[in-house]
C-alpha cells in the first residue's frame, strides 16, 4: 500500500479503492489522540467520509495519525498495534481486520 502524508490524502483517495471494498458495509470511526476524528461509511459498493453521522459507528478505531498511517502503509502489522495498545479497536474489530486485508490487496 502506498505511503500518505496525513490521513486526509488517505481518506481523499480511499474512493480509488471501491473495487476492492465493495460488498463490505459498515461504518467505522477514525480517531486520533490529536483530537481529529472521521466516519467512514461503506455502503452499496459506495464510499462516504463525513466528520459527523447521525447514529453509532459499528466499529471505532483509535490511534495516532502516526500509526495509522503506518498501518495504512503496511509498515507495522494491525495484531502487533493492537496487542501494544498503539491501537484501540471497539465493535466489530472482525470487519475491520477483513477491510484491512482488502486494502493491502
Amino acid at each position: 500500500m502506498k505511503a500518505y502524508e496525513s490521513l486526509d490524502a488517505f481518506l481523499e483517495e480511499l474512493p480509488e479503492h471501491l473495487e476492492q471494498l465493495r460488498g463490505h458495509d459498515g461504518l467505522f470511526r477514525l480517531e486520533t489522540a490529536e483530537g481529529r476524528s472521521w466516519y467512514v461509511r461503506l455502503r452499496d459498493g459506495d464510499i462516504l467520509v463525513t466528520q459527523r453521522e447521525t447514529e453509532p459507528a459499528g466499529c471505532t478505531v483509535r490511534a495516532s495519525e502516526a500509526d495509522l498511517l503506518a498501518l495504512i502503509a503496511g509498515r507495522v502489522s494491525p495484531m502487533k498495534l493492537l496487542v501494544t495498545r498503539r491501537v484501540t479497536a471497539q465493535g466489530d474489530v472482525g470487519q475491520l481486520m477483513s477491510l484491512v486485508l482488502l486494502m493491502k490487496k
